[in-house]
């Protein structure tokens, strides 16, 4: 635990949670904790994972772009994470090794220790041990299809909610091959590499480093709304971090999390806005065919970075009230 403060409402502690990259090698998961003084009887732990490009500070923006803190003035407990090779967590040697399954391998791992520290009173400084009522994996965009992964390795949540992140193809991104449906997994991932970096990211996939900064000005249309501040997208956009490339990629070829999405067996809670990366949020639902219950929420008043738009606390109230349901 590197540091804690506290205010009148909520304290907070950073964390370095230690964690094993591809081959073995040691790493560490930073994150961030955000609680109320006194956690409610019933508190939900929140495990947040972020998207591309971003890390925990999206869910703790700024006082009036918090989850986390909003989180906590419901009586619930957040951990938010930086995946592991981005923002101030580790970076492996071998970054091509980080695919979104070794993204989720890890973040089970940082879960699992999360946990652990809860029940024996080490998660935040100054609290009791904590036994939450439950937990709840919550992952944004890219972050969404983590905690799709890390469920199917580790079954470690109760409930999860998928935000802005598609199980469908997605339009605009990904070229179909025109032997799609022959194609293998790995074909597919070739085919991904062969066409959408040149598209999306501007750079040839051989040329792009193992850890490489995306050219966030060019998704600007699909993350804000027109009317987004511009002083909101520019302290956004300076928060960037690094992406793993192979994981990059995989988010962008069909199906790679489909097997993980048609066995969850837990609640699910889906949001999307009117501008998203899903073609259809509708269809999101038949993608989930084992989970006992589902919860579709449109935003019309948002773009795909929910936590920064208009319906920011529609969002909260909605998923914090099923959180602490599901």
């Amino acid at each position: 635990m590197e540091g804690a403060t506290e205010s009148a409402d909520v304290r907070t502690a950073s964390l370095r949670l230690a964690v094993q990259a591809p081959g073995g090698e040691p790493a560490e998961i930073a994150a961030l904790t955000i609680a109320p003084e006194r956690p409610a009887g019933d508190a939900v732990l929140l495990f947040c994972v972020p998207g591309m490009t971003y890390t925990k500070e999206y869910w703790d923006f700024d006082r009036d772009h918090s989850f986390a803190r909003a989180a906590a003035a419901a009586g619930h407990v957040v951990v938010a994470v930086d995946n592991l090779g981005t923002g101030e967590s580790g970076r492996p040697v071998d970054g091509e090794a980080l695919t979104m399954a070794a993204l989720a391998a890890a973040n089970a791992e940082a879960l699992a220790a999360v946990q652990a520290l809860a029940l024996t009173g080490d998660l935040v400084p100054g609290q009791p041990p904590l036994a939450p009522a439950r937990t709840v994996g919550v992952g944004h965009s890219m972050g969404g299809g983590l905690v799709l992964l890390q469920q199917a390795r580790q079954r470690g949540f109760d409930a999860l909610a998928v935000l802005g992140f598609s199980n469908q193809p997605l339009a605009g991104i990904y070229d179909p091959h025109e032997r799609e449906d022959e194609l293998s997994d790995g074909e597919r991932l070739a085919w991904a590499r062969q066409h959408v970096p040149p598209k999306i990211w501007a750079s040839e996939w051989e040329a792009m480093a193992a850890y490489f900064e995306l050219p966030r000005p060019g998704f600007r249309e699909l993350f804000y709304l027109p009317d987004t501040a511009a002083e909101l997208i520019a302290a956004d956009e300076a928060r960037a971090t690094v992406v793993p490339k192979t994981a990059a990629i995989e988010t962008t070829v069909p199906g790679v999390t489909a097997a993980a999405a048609a066995a969850l067996e837990v609640p699910v809670f889906l949001a999307y806005g009117a501008v998203d990366l899903s073609p259809d949020p509708l269809a999101e639902v038949a993608t989930y065919p084992a989970a006992p219950e589902i919860a579709l929420l449109r935003l019309a008043s948002s773009a795909h970075c929910h936590n920064l738009s208009p319906d920011r606390r529609l969002l909260w109230r909605r998923l914090l009230a099923w959180a602490a349901s599901a």
